[in-house]
């Protein structure tokens, strides 16, 4: 199931719910978002489709069971129920969903991997101004409503986008469109706020998943600085940094003597610590020794692109670092690659002959590799997932093409 599979089956549900409650007992709110923005009218709501018509808000819209306030046994036996009456008001708790959601997707990470141990699920809560397990999963719905309404705002002056996303989101009618918008208003009253949210599913799955990109290399300079620090440090006197950095010499055909005389090492005990470095990158179930390795090959200033790999490197927790510089090679060039080399490799051929065919070694290769793929992990779902349908297109063609032919007609 994809990450936003869940809310988007509920997010009219979630108005539906919400919309009803304050009917019944407050009244809903009729200036919650500015009026003049209208809705696209190329299509507008069919009535075919049962869209209300009239201005107001009809009391009976909805299915019954969904006015009534709800509570629900959780199955986990946790002694909390669920309470929907109160998931149906708007409150964030600490976050601010307008400026700052990144910080909730990165709370409600912890959160999810804390939940089975109760203190420290409490003291999360606590820090995060969160009550109790009720006013969590409030925030949460409160969360679904802001996102599926930012993208559904976003992309009002679009007639196809906003047709388009209701349809994904399940949005029935104008009042569901028009409850979900009320939670936006309030988190996200300016337009700067609400833009780069974008108008698709892609877009907004991206900054989360960049969330959890960033949590992990945070997670991973953690170790290597705590429980994993002895497992970094020197073999023989010979630094990870240092090892890395011969390797990519190596990659990039400097001959070993030439390396070992710089490192002031004899063969067998380079041989030594390599077998070490490997060893020690193999026993690391975090894969912590084998990042600091990539990263220190990538930025070790060698080799065709190695401006490129060294952004790469650099990007890997910082999201952006890649957009605004020129790929190494084009997607086309790098899939086209990776197609060819696999070819290469199945009926036994040399993948770096097929290198040395078009121009590069395996340095550069790697080094081309370092920078799409931290600007791929970082960009892949944007505009409905556009360069990922790009990539997954390369790669169906380019595998079709090399299945029966092992050359390549690349130049570089």
């Amino acid at each position: 199931m994809g990450m936003f599979d869940s809310f988007k089956k509920k997010a009219g549900d979630l108005a539906n719910q919400a919309q009803q409650h304050a009917q019944q007992h407050m009244g809903y709110p009729q200036q919650g978002y500015p009026q003049q923005q209208g809705y696209p009218q190329q299509q507008g709501y069919p009535q075919q489709q049962g869209y209300p018509q009239q201005q107001g808000y009809p009391q009976q819209a909805y299915p019954q069971h969904q006015v009534q306030q709800q509570v629900e046994e959780e199955s986990s036996g946790d002694d909390y129920t669920r309470d929907y009456a109160l998931e149906a008001h708007d409150d964030a708790a600490s976050f601010d969903l307008g400026n700052d959601i990144e910080g909730w997707w990165a709370a409600n990470r912890q959160l999810e991997e804390a939940w089975e141990d109760r203190a420290k699920r409490y003291e999360l809560f606590q820090r995060f101004g969160i009550r109790n397990e009720q006013h969590y999963y409030q925030v949460v719905e409160t969360v679904n409503r802001f996102t599926a309404g930012v993208l559904l705002e976003n992309a009002m002056p679009y007639a196809d986008a906003f047709h388009r996303l209701q349809r994904e989101l399940s949005i029935d009618s104008k009042a569901q469109a028009d409850r979900l918008r009320q939670t936006v208003y309030k988190y996200a009253p300016h337009p700067q706020q609400r833009e780069r949210f974008g108008m698709d599913m892609g877009t907004l799955s991206q900054l989360q998943m960049n969330v959890y990109t960033k949590m992990a290399m945070g997670q991973m300079q953690q170790r290597a600085q705590g429980e994993l620090a002895g497992e970094l440090g020197p073999v023989s006197g010979v630094s990870l940094q240092v090892w890395a950095q011969a390797q990519a010499a190596l990659a990039n055909g400097t001959d070993i003597n030439v390396i070992l005389s710089k490192i002031n090492l004899d063969r067998a005990t380079w041989d030594k610590v390599s077998e070490e470095w490997m060893a020690r990158m193999s026993r690391d179930t975090t894969a912590t020794v084998a990042t600091e390795y990539g990263k220190a090959f990538s930025s070790s200033g060698q080799g065709m692109f190695s401006a490129a790999a060294q952004t790469g490197a650099q990007g890997l927790g910082n999201v952006g670092a890649t957009d605004a510089q020129q790929p190494p090679i084009t997607l086309e060039q790098w899939v086209e690659l990776q197609e060819a080399m696999g070819a290469a490799s199945r009926v036994g051929r040399d993948p770096n002959a097929v290198l040395a065919q078009h121009g590069l070694n395996a340095l550069a290769w790697s080094n081309a590799g370092a920078w799409w793929s931290t600007h791929f992990a970082h960009n892949a779902m944007k505009n409905n997932g556009e360069l990922h349908q790009r990539y997954s297109q390369l790669q169906a063609f380019y595998a079709q093409k090399y299945a029966t032919s092992n050359d390549g007609d690349l130049s570089f």
